[in-house]
């Protein structure tokens, strides 16, 4: 899980710099979750989910995590004053509960 976990920081960093134009293209689309970022993202986390032996609804289990790499999520913590250390934290407990066994 440590590809997944460093996956999440990556995007937490990336939401952090480019977070406007990212949730512009969350905002953009009819279905956010049909997006071609949100299908992209879901596809990598679904696909380290698979890799590490979690095939079984993967794809819902993707949409999981996904939900704290949302841009608009990201955004609104980062501006109440969470820090990103904050956040990448949650996101690597976040991880090792999902994958718990």
């Amino acid at each position: 899980m440590h590809r997944l976990t460093e996956y999440g920081k990556a995007r937490m960093h990336l939401i952090s710099r480019h977070g406007d134009l990212l949730l512009g293209a969350e905002q953009a689309a009819r279905d956010p979750y049909g997006s071609p970022p949100w299908r992209v993202s879901t596809t990598t986390v679904r696909a380290m989910l698979v890799e590490a032996g979690y095939a079984e609804n993967a794809g819902v289990w993707a949409a999981t995590p996904m939900a704290t790499l949302s841009p608009g999520w990201v955004l609104h913590q980062l501006d109440s004053g969470v820090s990103e250390e904050t956040l990448e934290a949650v996101w690597v407990e976040h991880v090792e509960l999902l994958t718990a066994r």
